[in-house]
């Protein structure tokens, strides 16, 4: 199957979410190119105000840009279905509207490309 679209997963404490985009209506935060996906994170980096919570929100929330073919393919392995709710998941250098996954996503997060912030 050929990935159409990407997306990013966030890993904090443990768990692993898929990133919205932060203003209501709340939406799934996609991207066109896995480049594009990961320049998302890469810029906002460059452009944190300090290196230091940069590093710390992206150590505290970190992201992998995974591919997918469709929106079924997010529906049937990502999402979870009992809790479709956005949540704000605020750390100590900022703050990202995500939405719970179901069992599973972890092994998507680990297949994903981890956005270079350095």
């Amino acid at each position: 199957m050929r990935n159409k679209y990407y997306v990013a997963l966030v890993q904090s404490e443990g768990k692993t979410y898929l990133l919205l985009n932060d203003t209501s209506p709340f939406s799934i935060r996609g991207f066109a190119t896995q480049r594009e996906g990961l320049a998302y994170f890469e810029r906002a980096y460059d452009l944190a105000p300090s290196e230091a919570s940069a590093c710390l929100h992206f150590i505290q929330f970190t992201p992998a840009i995974i591919g997918v073919p469709n929106l079924e393919f997010i529906k049937n392995k990502i999402i979870n279905p009992k809790d479709l709710k956005p949540y704000s998941l605020f750390g100590e250098a900022g703050c990202l509207m995500v939405a719970n996954t179901r069992a599973g996503a972890e092994k998507l997060w680990e297949s994903g490309k981890i956005p270079v912030l350095v």
